[in-house]
């Protein structure tokens, strides 16, 4: 690259500032993430969530469920990782991040 190039090239804001939010404010992000059981199986091992629902697919239908859950933390996580960018990458804090939940039991894709 030219010392040109570089000296014309501008910072691209991302993010949004605190004044940027408004009650009740929707964002569609652009990415998308699709949670498999190895996903599944790998984060619960790392973080200790020795939950036989994460890992037992017999014990996780006994119990009502399709197959096995994905670990709630993970999907928290993995939505959280996502909104970054729109959310917080201009340097704000992720506001209520903890009034958060999950409205409905997940389960990994198998394809």
């Amino acid at each position: 690259m030219s010392a040109g190039s570089i000296a014309g090239a501008r910072k691209w804001p991302k993010g949004h500032r605190f004044e940027d939010f408004a009650v009740g404010q929707v964002f569609e992000h652009h990415w998308g993430r699709t949670i498999n059981e190895g996903d599944n199986s790998l984060f619960s091992t790392l973080t200790l969530s020795y939950n036989p629902h994460y890992f037992n697919v017999e014990f996780a239908k006994a119990h009502g469920h399709p197959g096995v859950v994905v670990n709630p933390l993970l999907v928290f996580l993995t939505a959280f990782g996502l909104s970054v960018e729109d959310l917080s990458e201009a340097g704000g804090l992720f506001l209520e991040s903890m009034r958060s939940r999950t409205t409905s039991r997940c389960t990994p894709a198998i394809r």
